[in-house]
């Protein structure tokens, strides 16, 4: 009987042909989805300010350092793809100085700015038409606001623009969720834009300045105004609850207080929960945060002091969370304090820096690690679980950067008695990488902050 002959060349082909059609129908292993480091302000829609990776700095050196101009505090670096941005307020705050022509290193105008992560190397600019403010990323895009009354998207990879809607109005922060924009303006008006077009999909009209950016979780957004209003908004933008926060605290409509409250910093979303911070016009016995239902609205509790400290004042940030802590930096102070966020009570402080009025920069947090710029130009941390301090750096004057802060710096400088008294102020919140690197703005420039044994 004659053999059968082993066709090895035609064997292995409808072998190669089988896997490779087994490759390409593979989920895992087809084009995988990389999720940005820090996509938007404090990095998720909850505005916990909780960073991807548990890796920590404790040796900081700076990595690199880039010029941005004018970073105020609602420009706040954002990571993904490799790629740091960053908006700015150009060499002139809070006036337009951009012009066709001038855009360089030399002349730092209104615009958003992309880095390498790793090297520092400026990728692209793209101008602004005045000063440029919050900026949030998803799928590629870039989705900037500004007080040019516009939100506008940019290619991330080549700052290209793809499409801008004006909105009638300043634009201060933006939020993006499930390619769906969304943005307040100076008019109270709140929109919800598509992603990849700018169409409007709705609006709604709420009380007062939307300065504050929004908070989303499940079927509700969360928005505070200049008036002191929380409103609880569906996704189709009906308002389900509002809440005026002068009505919860009775006890300060008086002739001692005066008080007139607005909100400017994002809410804080814990536990099917929204918290959120208020400024007042001067110190109150207790501290400017309460809690709210997420789904109705009803107050759950407002902030008490730990009944050491009786003079607190105003809060412009947001918290971060850790376990069932809110850490942020009280003003008026050098303080950082813990408040419990089942209960709302103020559990102690640790004293950072020198005493400063306000504080516009909120935290952010890496592992345990809670990472605090502050108004005296210096970036601290401390441990979250215990309050002890860690290391710091002063970043107020780029040319004096570093571990070593300079002598004299005190309240009372610049035009009011707001700024420092050497360098300049940290208005920018903080990044965290996943590989543990900390952005911050600071004095005109983009800071890069690793560990020296990385």
């Amino acid at each position: 009987m004659k053999k059968r002959m082993f066709r090895a060349p035609l064997y292995l082909a409808l072998c190669f042909y089988g896997w490779l059609l087994t490759y390409a129908a593979s989920p895992t292993l087809a084009n995988p989805v990389t999720q940005p480091d820090w996509p938007m302000f404090q990095q998720n829609a909850s505005h916990t300010g909780q960073a991807p990776s548990s890796r920590s700095i404790q040796n900081p050196i700076i990595r690199w350092k880039q010029p941005v101009g004018v970073a105020g505090w609602l420009n706040s670096p954002l990571i993904a793809d490799g790629q740091v941005f960053i908006s700015s307020s150009g060499y002139l705050w809070q006036i337009p100085d951009y012009e066709a022509g001038n855009e360089s290193d030399s002349l730092l105008t209104d615009g958003v700015y992309a880095f390498d992560l790793k090297t520092g190397a400026r990728n692209w600019y793209a101008p602004a038409r005045a000063d440029a403010s919050g900026i949030a990323y998803e799928k590629g895009l870039i989705f900037a606001t500004g007080d040019e009354g516009a939100v506008w998207a940019l290619d991330a990879r080549s700052g290209e623009l793809k499409w801008r809607q004006e909105l009638g109005a300043e634009t201060y922060q933006v939020l993006v969720h499930n390619q769906v924009v969304y943005v307040g303006t100076a008019q109270g008006l709140f929109f919800a834009l598509d992603a990849s077009s700018g169409k409007i999909r709705w609006k709604t009209a709420l009380k007062g300045s939307i300065r504050a950016g929004a908070a989303l979780q499940g079927d509700r957004i969360v928005v505070g105004t200049t008036q002191g209003k929380i409103f609880g908004l569906n996704l189709k933008g009906k308002i389900r609850w509002e809440k005026d926060i002068l009505s919860l605290y009775p006890e300060y409509v008086n002739e001692q207080y005066l008080t007139q409250v607005e909100i400017y910093g994002s809410a804080t979303l814990y536990k099917n929960s929204a918290i959120i911070g208020f400024a007042r016009e001067s110190l109150y016995p207790t501290p400017a945060l309460v809690r709210l239902d997420l789904l109705t609205g009803k107050l759950i509790w407002k902030a008490e002091s730990d009944g050491e400290r009786q003079n607190w004042g105003n809060i412009r940030t947001s918290p971060v969370v850790y376990k069932d802590m809110l850490i942020y930096a009280e003003p008026y102070s050098n303080e950082v304090i813990a408040v419990n966020a089942e209960s709302g009570k103020a559990l102690g402080s640790t004293s950072v820096g020198v005493p400063m009025l306000p504080q516009w920069a909120s935290p952010a947090l890496s592992g345990s690690m809670v990472i605090i710029p502050r108004h005296d130009g210096g970036l601290y941390t401390l441990d979250a679980a215990k309050g002890d301090p860690g290391w710091a750096l002063y970043l107020g004057e780029p040319k004096l950067a570093g571990s070593k802060f300079p002598e004299g710096i005190a309240s009372g400088g610049g035009a009011t008695y707001f700024h420092p008294t050497i360098g300049d102020a940290i208005f920018s919140s903080p990044a965290v990488s996943k590989q543990g690197y900390i952005l911050v703005a600071a004095g005109g420039y983009l800071y890069c902050i690793g560990d020296q044994n990385w």
